[in-house]
């Protein structure tokens, strides 16, 4: 969950960059230095926004592989207390 609040987080930055460059202009020379431009700080904000989002997609895919799997085991479960029942009777 915080993956992806990051790297939604990343989008709507690089957003607002796009639409209000020039107060994220002032803002960044404010904050970082009057040295840093907005490039670099875009490159950034876009390259941890990237690796954010790659890095989600292995939990995806570990989230769907545990959710087939329990289906599996319940599957597996239901049908032995049914076979267990039906040699009982």
């Amino acid at each position: 969950m915080k993956l992806i609040l990051q790297w939604s987080t990343g989008i709507v930055v690089l957003i607002s960059c796009v639409i209000d460059h020039k107060r994220y202009k002032s803002e960044v020379a404010s904050k970082l230095g009057s040295s840093f431009k907005l490039a670099p700080y875009v490159a950034v904000v876009a390259v941890c926004t990237i690796l954010a989002m790659i890095a989600t997609l292995p939990l995806i895919q570990l989230f769907f592989f545990h959710l087939i799997l329990i289906k599996k085991v319940i599957l597996i479960t239901l049908y032995n207390i049914w076979s267990m029942f039906l040699g009982a009777v």
